[in-house]
């Protein structure tokens, strides 16, 4: 996870990928790093991680209710549509592309 990612803010699986890796990948990579963070007790905040559209992603440790129990704990609001789940307004708090890498 980019360090970048400070409490109140999120990245997004593209900021993740930027152009070095295929989606596929990039959802491989960021499910193995949450599960990784998970299973050690790590600081990796990959709960602040969002799909390229703000909705909260269920392969996370603890699926879609621990993702948004932490995102909530931060204060984020937490809306549903339909069985998913999106943050509202994420699009105002997403690191900007030019921070995603270095």
């Amino acid at each position: 996870m980019h360090p970048l990612i400070k409490k109140g803010s999120w990245g997004t699986h593209t900021h993740a990928r930027a152009q070095y890796c295929c989606t596929l990948t990039t959802g491989i990579f960021i499910t193995t790093a949450a599960n990784a963070a998970e299973e050690t007790k790590g600081d990796t905040p990959y709960w602040r991680t969002l799909k390229n559209n703000g909705e909260l992603n269920k392969k996370y440790p603890g699926r879609l209710e621990r993702q948004r129990r932490l995102l909530k704990k931060e204060g984020h609001t937490i809306i549903n549509k339909g069985k998913r789940l999106f943050v509202k307004d994420f699009e105002k708090k997403v690191i900007a592309r030019s921070h995603a890498v270095e």
